[in-house]
This record gives C-alpha cells, structure tokens and sequence, in this order.
C-alpha cells in the first residue's frame, strides 16, 4: 500500500510518497505524527528539519538514493536527499549518519530546482 503526502518549502508544494512495504512500523508513525512543521536545514544536497519527535526504533542504512525521504534518529530530523552532500564521492548522497529511508519524492526531476532553491531557516509543512 502506498500513501501520498505534501511537503511545503518556499511556496512549493513537492508530492511524495510512503514505502510501507519497507518500513511499515515507521510510515506508521510519521503519519500518526503529521502535520510535521519546521524550519529547514541545509546539508550539501539535502534538506532536513527536526520533528522533536522520537520514531520508532527501525534499522537504519547509509545507502539512499537522490528522491529519497528519510528520519534521522541523532536529530530525531526529516531528510530530503536530493543530490550530493558533503560525504558524497559521486553524485549520490550519502547521510551523516545512518537513516530510516521511509519516502520518495515523486516526479524529483521536475522539482529539484525548488529544492535547490530553499534556504536555510524557511519553513517546512508536511501533511497528507
């Protein structure tokens, strides 16, 4: 079963999408916890924000992929990864540190210029 959501970013509205079949436990609570509202942090090609909220305790991996949605444990955080960060070697991005990859950004190519744009500190909305 897949369920879509919007993330607002500087009067943008990005579709996105849940992966319950990786992660079930996880896009259970991200959508117990919504609307999700923030302030943006910048991290080469990513874009995360704190929930202040602790999610449930799921494998986490260094392995994502540009498009993908992920909660960051350390910084109980929302990550957008859209192309490389500073641990990149290639065009990949590569996380800080281990992710719960939970989403997908859908149609990214159409929407990675508004990602590129976002700044620091503008507010982030996602609801369903």
């Amino acid at each position: 079963m897949r369920k879509n959501f919007k993330i607002f970013i500087k009067n943008s509205e990005i579709q996105a999408e849940l992966l319950h079949n990786k992660v079930p436990e996880m896009c259970k609570w991200f959508l117990e916890n919504l609307p999700l509202e923030s302030y943006a942090e910048l991290w080469g090609d990513e874009i995360y924000f704190s929930t202040e909220k602790e999610a449930p305790n799921v494998e986490t991996t260094m392995k994502v992929k540009q498009g993908d949605i992920a909660y960051w444990p350390p910084g109980n955080a929302i990550c957008l990864f859209f192309g490389p960060t500073p641990l990149s070697k290639d065009k990949e991005p590569v996380p800080a540190s281990g992710v719960i990859v939970f989403g997908k950004i859908k149609n990214l190519k159409d929407v990675i210029s508004k990602l590129k744009n976002v700044k620091q500190d503008e507010r982030v909305k996602i609801t369903t």
